[in-house]
């Protein structure tokens, strides 16, 4: 289980962000790829990769991106906590675009990370825009920044950086807890949920985050057996 470590002494905190913040001063290298590919270990087919020309990009060449992976050098400095990864990309210009942008962390340059966090084609279509992804430094503080699309479709990828994520303190009075509910409390129809009939079986639909999930419309547990 992941836990967030808040430190309560605000000299240290400060110090660590400090200290963070010098590590991630040339961490990731060539972050905009205006150096071409230098820094960077390529995972994907021939021809998938390529840095070009780019209107709109922070400088003159952006990296083009499809099926595939780009992976950083580990930093010089050992890591930890949270960090925000942001970087600046164009999807692809096809409406139908199915094509995922893929984030994640790197252990080694010659093996395909497990994705962090997938963004859809959709969700940043008409042109740049600027995503943010919070990681959590893996065991060992020296994780690669590894970016990949999943699909033929090129993305354009620019201008990466990191920073430190402080978490403030929260003191034990900013805690609220709900009132218990009343003995034998029934909740008056399906709240969120909609019914949906198939066949003989019945089955409620809850809607979040714009996907249909699915739930039984009734569950049974035992309390305790011998």
């Amino acid at each position: 289980m992941i836990h967030r470590v808040v430190c309560s002494f605000i000299l240290a905190v400060l110090a660590a962000t400090v200290s963070v913040a010098a590590a991630l001063s040339d961490y990731p290298a060539n972050p905009g790829f205006e150096a071409g590919l230098e820094g960077w270990t390529v995972l994907a087919p021939e021809g998938a990769v390529a840095v070009e020309p780019a209107p709109g990009a922070t400088g003159e060449l952006a990296l083009r991106l499809a099926e595939g992976w780009v992976i950083s050098e580990p930093p010089t400095d050992e890591l930890s906590g949270w960090l925000a990864l942001t970087m600046r990309v164009r999807p692809p210009a096809e409406r139908d675009a199915s094509s995922r942008l893929l984030i994640g962390w790197g252990i080694t340059a010659d093996e395909a990370p497990e994705p962090l966090a997938a963004i859809t084609a959709k969700a940043c279509r008409g042109g740049w825009k600027r995503v943010r992804v919070e990681l959590l430094v893996p065991p060992g503080g020296r994780p690669r920044v590894a970016v990949g699309v999943e699909g033929t479709q090129s993305w354009l990828i620019d201008d990466l950086a990191l920073e430190p994520i402080t978490i403030e303190p929260r003191s034990p009075g900013d805690v609220s807890l709900p009132q218990p509910l009343e003995p034998g409390w029934r909740p008056d129809g399906l709240l969120d949920a909609h019914e949906r009939t198939l066949g003989d079986a019945r089955e409620l639909l809850v809607l979040v985050g714009g996907l249909e999930v699915a739930i039984p419309d009734a569950v049974t547990a035992p309390r305790g057996h011998r």
